[in-house]
């Protein structure tokens, strides 16, 4: 699963927003900008200059570029304006963000469906598992040699970001947004409940402690979720692995995997210091009891901050995730949110400038100006700098260098190669039985491993899972 879960559920919200085109019918919306687009106001600062930006393409006949999303209506809607910006550069251009509301996980279904039916769009947003299922099987253009004519220097970016759009060693994609994880703290809640706030080196045994301490009339400490994400950093932190690094063995039973995956649960299946399963049927997500005061620990990346800046309903920080007792600092999954091209798109140059336009300096800054600060933008100057390092407010400007900070302590995620999609799934369904008490977390780890193993060794072919 991405980090990306709630974008997900965001698409389901609009999946009563009838289709604007026959070829997708009613898996999804779409909007036009034609090359009359309105060029918004660009922002004072300064924009970082590499070897992005290229010439505009003079075209006497109409391009029309197709691009698939999978996001919310304000982030569709500010989409429009961003295409505006580019065709104002590019007329004979006309860019269609093509929205998949209810084609499956992030619109992997229907974006099949639409590549096995002959109409593949020329640009698709993609992310962790999805990218690499869809890259694995020929379906992306590989990027390496038009970076090269090009001259891109993919030194902008984050190291991780690049990584991140690699299938195979090769580049089939520019980064959209990365994220790294931490712990979101609501510190009203903490000091209603007169318990102290942890410290960033705070301990797994500290973690138990904190949790069964903010425990209270219909309260709780945290909420305890099956995503590779959450407990991920346990695992890693621990010295263990979830799957080795060639991705063709299941670790979940090593025994720094398994004493890791224990601290993680242990919070609900021996404190009861977490939200029992069931108990909040109309508050199911640990991220909305921590917005609706229910909890006062959360886990989440990034892409949290929005909402919880929107929402001000109470003061709030974020710290890194706990480690073991005399462990090291701790580690964090990182996922990659990408643009890619189709390798049968019928207008490949065309394709090309506008995927450098979306995953570059340029198109990057105008995203931040027209949508604001969500992940952690792939370019390192952007990040760094005062619109992204300051959203939320100056007493939220540390906050957000942590996550920065969080960069330097990462790993891939495990879910990056073909098979990603369908083993994550194995998982998650073992470890959602050990949330309702129906086995041990040393039993999950041993099912999910014999059902994992022969799906790792499997060759992608065919459809994407």
């Amino acid at each position: 699963m991405s980090a990306n879960q709630p974008k997900q559920e965001a698409t389901r919200r609009l999946s009563s927003r009838p289709s604007r085109r026959d070829l997708i019918k009613a898996g999804a919306a779409s909007l036009a900008v034609p090359a009359a687009g309105t060029l918004l106001g660009g922002s004072a600062q300064a924009r970082p200059q590499s070897s992005f930006g290229a010439p505009a393409i003079m075209r006497q006949a109409s391009v029309n570029l197709q691009v698939t999303v999978w996001v919310g209506e304000p982030e569709f809607q500010a989409m429009q304006e961003l295409a505006a910006r580019y065709t104002e550069s590019h007329p004979g251009v006309t860019v269609e963000f093509i929205n998949i509301v209810d084609g499956g996980p992030w619109g992997r279904d229907q974006l099949q469906r639409m590549i096995a039916g002959g109409t593949p769009p020329d640009l698709m947003m993609m992310n962790t598992g999805q990218f690499e299922a869809f890259g694995s099987r020929d379906a992306l253009a590989n990027l390496d040699e038009r970076i090269a004519a090009d001259q891109l220097d993919l030194g902008v970016y984050w190291p991780a970001a690049v990584e991140g759009c690699k299938v195979g060693g090769a580049v089939h994609g520019l980064p959209k947004d990365i994220s790294a994880h931490l712990v979101y703290l609501n510190t009203d809640f903490f000091a209603d409940a007169g318990v102290e706030l942890p410290s960033p080196e705070w301990t797994w045994d500290q973690y138990r402690e904190v949790c069964k301490a903010l425990v209270g009339q219909d309260k709780w400490g945290t909420s305890i979720e099956p995503a590779a994400w959450s407990w991920g950093s346990f695992i890693h932190t621990n010295g263990g692995q979830i799957l080795s690094d060639d991705r063709t063995e299941c670790r979940l039973t090593m025994p720094e995997s398994t004493e890791a995956l224990q601290a993680y649960f242990s919070v609900l299946t021996e404190d009861q210091s977490a939200v029992p399963p069931g108990a909040l049927p109309q508050t199911p997500g640990g991220r909305d009891q921590w917005l609706a005061g229910i909890i006062g620990i959360t886990m989440a990346g990034p892409w949290f901050r929005p909402t919880v800046v929107e929402a001000d309903a109470f003061k709030w920080t974020v710290v890194p995730y706990p480690r073991p007792a005399g462990g090291e600092a701790p580690l964090s999954v990182l996922y990659t949110d990408q643009w890619a091209m189709s390798a049968t798109s019928d207008n490949p140059d065309e394709a090309w400038e506008l995927l450098k336009f979306l995953g570059g300096p340029d198109g990057l800054t105008a995203w931040g100006e027209i949508y604001g600060s969500r992940s952690i933008t792939p370019v390192r100057e952007l990040a760094l700098s005062d619109a992204w390092l300051g959203f939320g407010g100056a007493e939220h400007r540390p906050d957000n260098q942590a996550f920065l900070d969080q960069l330097e302590r990462t790993v891939p995620p495990p879910t990056n190669f073909a098979n990603g999609a369908e083993v994550e799934n194995l998982w998650n369904e073992q470890f959602e039985l050990v949330i309702v008490s129906q086995q041990s977390v040393e039993q999950a780890a041993q099912i999910a491993c014999e059902a994992i193993t022969p799906v790792i060794g499997q060759q992608p072919s065919g459809d994407p899972p």
